[in-house]
């Protein structure tokens, strides 16, 4: 006979592993990782990171705040800051339009779209807050598989470190230029070079027309850069929308313009029409590199600090065809001299190479300090030439591009790396691109390891000595 009590014992403990199976069976929702994918997803300002430490336990939690379980093994359409009212530990997702708190996220980062994790609901980021939340690059420096425009219409891709004093670029350029082969760039199609993200785009309002500058991001560390697109797909046109997260006002090389940034995170594919290019401009920065500058913490806060050559992420057969097209910009020259896609850091520290800026300015307190300074290097295309490139600092000088061909030794047209701070005055007897054909020789003098003064000479440089009378200086 059954003791009564033994039977409801009984029936307690099998009512406990009833209602313990039903809890792991699979839900109800199915366990399709594409299920809900929002791929489109934009930010807007403020995260939580969305690791396992801020949310606590990753699966079974109990601090809901009120919201049913996420159901496991099952990508959401969105994934939410936590509300407001609830502490860190909540983090919220939706899922046919009812909002859960998550659990699993380690399978949902595993399985389902990265750009999930860009919470819709975010407050005051950077894009350096969004871009921390994009999967890391890792060592994987083959990143593109794409070329952004169609070669069939590139004569050449000028090299990075290209200069043009009167259109802003003192700096060698942190960006390589595709061609057509004339002065001006013909429009053409713009393709993501892989499966990516745009995180920012910004409107150049100028006296010529609307332009737009777009940053992709195929992961966390890298982003590519194109400027002077002409327009952009429909699909970018929908998220390019008030309130702009910055608006700039300036002047350069005398052109006005207004610049607008919205920052957005947009998945896209590779090949995907991104726009037309109306120029032909194309960077890319790596996190993972520093380029080598003798004041770097003038530079480290900037893009410029890790520009690096985007032809370098491609396999090494594409990446071949592409190096066999840099060179001067209708093709007639190509650059031949190591590294063949050019330099953004020329700086060798304690001598006359590199980068110079006026006392007492910024290298680039804003957009328009970079026409005031002064760069002593080598040419982009043959770098056995060496140039002077300034702006308008140097009394009685335009700006301008002036070349000499360098020496070893003496005191004429010495080579600037090995220009030291010795005592000397060194004079260079130059060649002037365009702009203005009366100067004709340049003196200069490294006052010490950090400063440089420098002035126009009135006469070619014959044997010396050199005085200077009037001048400028400048500083690392």
């Amino acid at each position: 006979m059954v003791n009564r009590s033994d039977l409801l014992l009984a029936l307690i403990v099998i009512g406990i592993v009833f209602i313990s199976g039903c809890a792991g069976q699979p839900s109800p929702f199915g366990n399709d990782s594409n299920m809900g994918q929002n791929n489109d997803t934009e930010w807007n300002r403020t995260h939580w990171q969305g690791n396992n430490n801020d949310f606590g336990p990753t699966i079974g939690r109990t601090d809901t705040g009120g919201y049913p379980l996420f159901p496991l093994n099952t990508c959401p359409d969105k994934i939410l800051s936590q509300n407001a009212s609830q502490p860190k530990t909540i983090l919220l997702g939706t899922l046919n339009g009812t909002t859960y708190a998550m659990q699993g996220e380690d399978w949902i980062r595993a399985n389902c779209d990265p750009g999930l994790w860009i919470f819709e609901e975010a407050r005051n980021m950077t894009k350096e807050d969004y871009l921390k939340l994009l999967p890391s690059c890792g060592s994987n420096y083959t990143l593109f598989s794409v070329v952004p425009v169609d070669m069939n219409k590139v004569a050449a891709i000028v090299p990075l470190g290209n200069f043009n004093p009167q259109g802003g670029h003192v700096y060698p350029t942190d960006h390589v230029y595709f061609s057509s082969g004339g002065a001006t760039w013909n429009p053409t199609t713009l393709y993501a070079p892989d499966n990516g993200w745009i995180m920012e785009i910004r409107v150049d309002t100028r006296e010529t027309g609307t332009e737009y500058i777009m940053d992709f991001a195929p992961c966390r560390e890298v982003i590519v850069r194109f400027d002077h697109v002409k327009s952009i797909s429909q699909k970018l046109a929908d998220k390019l929308v008030e309130p702009y997260d910055k608006t700039d006002h300036f002047i350069i090389g005398g052109t006005t313009r207004d610049v607008k940034t919205k920052l957005m995170n947009v998945s896209v594919s590779a090949n995907e029409v991104l726009g037309v290019a109306g120029g032909g401009d194309w960077s890319t920065f790596d996190k993972r590199n520093t380029n080598v500058f003798a004041n770097l913490t003038r530079y480290i806060q900037y893009d410029y600090s890790n520009a690096t050559c985007p032809i370098d992420y491609y396999t090494a057969d594409v990446k071949a065809s592409l190096q066999a097209k840099l060179g001067k910009y209708d093709g007639s020259v190509k650059r031949t001299l190591a590294p063949v896609c050019g330099q953004v850091a020329q700086d060798v520290p304690n001598t006359a190479q590199g980068i110079w800026v006026k006392v007492g300015g910024e290298a680039f307190a804003d957009v328009n300090q970079e026409s005031y300074q002064l760069t002593l290097a080598h040419d982009n295309i043959d770098p056995s030439t060496g140039v002077f490139v300034m702006g308008p600092s140097v009394t009685d000088v335009v700006a301008s591009i002036y070349t000499f061909a360098p020496t070893s030794s003496g005191l004429v047209n010495r080579d600037f790396k090995d220009v030291k701070s010795d005592g000397n005055v060194y004079c260079y007897d130059v060649t002037t691109i365009y702009h203005d054909t009366t100067v004709n020789s340049f003196i200069l003098q490294l006052t010490s390891p950090t400063t440089l003064r420098i002035a126009r000479h009135y006469s070619s440089c014959g044997s010396g000595p050199w005085t200077f009378s009037q001048y400028t200086d400048f500083e690392r």
